[in-house]
């Protein structure tokens, strides 16, 4: 008899666009996660879902400077 292999944890949905650390805010930790992911430093925790924010389909630098961008006050374009 041969073991199943074990099933992916499915990714949990997004809540709060920007939060990729599942915090309950979007605020500048939540940019570096986004940042070092882009560089492929994996966090222990990162929602996916909730990191595209620009939604091109690509999880990149441009995504950690919007989250920052909200951070500091200035506009959010998500």
């Amino acid at each position: 008899m041969t073991p199943n292999p074990p099933s992916p944890t499915p990714e949990p949905d997004c809540v709060l666009p920007g939060d990729v650390d599942d915090s309950s805010k979007s605020d500048i930790v939540d940019a570096l996660l986004v940042a070092q992911y882009y560089v492929n430093i994996q966090p222990e925790i990162f929602i996916k879902a909730c990191a595209n924010l620009n939604q091109d389909g690509k999880i990149d630098i441009v995504d950690a400077f919007l989250i920052a961008r909200c951070y500091l006050g200035l506009p959010c374009f998500y």
